[in-house]
């Protein structure tokens, strides 16, 4: 893997994800934004491919198509703006979505780039949910149910292949080392 450029300092919070030392990148844009009249959501970079996604509320058809097209703003501020990344969603907050909104979910997702959608916080309903909507509809997408952020930053590092060099204990220094390493190859 190729090294991106460097992040613009604008972006940088000055404070590394404490999983994985990537830099977190905000924008007041991304951040609580409200999609529907109970549904608001908040995004982050972590570094250049991986993509936080904290939902809240409960979700409708418009609320998806509203977070599908600022998640195109997101993927469109980073340094490889047409490259596939991973999406790392915390349904924590999320109470719920209609039907309708599931179904555009499914839709939608399946013609992102991405490589691989990792969830927690999820509700067991919901994580059934997912599991029968990739099998119906997308087949072709890697998706990983966990309890956690810092697992899912972690099985996100794996499949970009800096999991190889990540092992317990988990040290800032040592991860922030194996990814730079792996991105520098």
């Amino acid at each position: 893997m190729r090294p991106g450029p460097p992040i613009p300092p604008e972006l940088q919070t000055g404070k590394p994800c404490p999983v994985s030392g990537l830099p977190i990148i905000r924008k007041p844009e991304w951040t609580e934004v409200i999609l529907g009249k109970n549904y608001q959501v908040t995004f982050r970079l972590l570094g250049d491919r991986i993509i936080l996604s904290k939902k809240s509320g409960y979700g409708t058809p418009q609320s998806t198509d509203k977070f599908f097209t600022l998640m195109h703003d997101v993927l469109s501020a980073r340094e490889t703006p047409n490259s596939s990344f991973i999406l790392i969603e915390d349904y924590t907050n999320f109470k719920g979505a209609t039907f309708e909104a599931r179904k555009r979910y499914i839709y939608r997702i399946k013609d992102q780039p991405i490589d691989a959608l990792i969830l927690f916080g999820a509700s067991p309903f919901f994580k059934m949910s997912f599991k029968l909507g990739k099998r119906l509809y997308a087949p072709q997408k890697t998706l990983f149910l966990v309890n956690s952020y810092s697992e899912a930053v972690r099985r996100a590092l794996q499949k970009l292949g800096a999991g190889g060099y990540v092992k317990k204990p988990y040290l800032l220094e040592k991860i922030g080392a194996a990814v730079r390493t792996e991105l520098d190859l």
